[in-house]
């Protein structure tokens, strides 16, 4: 059945992990400004879409200036618990070091 499908399936076709899966539509916001970008520099500013292209490259702009962002905290949360563990009396950290408006400063 099912089982028997996915194991062809991996056997004959190039299967994405659920990683890269996973990860596509963050990939996809790039791609959009790309096309928005090209997209507004070929169109007149007199077009009736101009508009809406330089709308919708704010809103493309915004969504990848807060992926960024979030990325940016999880690796700092990330370093942040290395951190942690590398010190010798970790338990007396435990509440305080990973905390909420915390931020990993280099």
């Amino acid at each position: 059945g099912f089982i028997q499908f996915v194991r062809n399936t991996k056997e004959t076709e190039q299967v994405l992990d659920l990683m890269a899966l996973l990860i596509q539509p963050i990939q996809r916001i790039p791609r959009y400004r790309l096309l928005l970008d090209s997209l507004i520099s070929t169109t007149s500013e007199t077009h009736e879409d101009y508009q809406d292209l330089k709308l919708a490259q704010g809103h493309v702009l915004k969504a990848n200036i807060i992926i960024n962002e979030t990325a940016r905290k999880h690796q700092d949360i990330i370093k942040i618990t290395e951190i942690k563990r590398q010190l010798a009396n970790a338990k007396e950290f435990e509440q305080t070091l990973v905390s909420d408006g915390r931020e990993y400063i280099y």
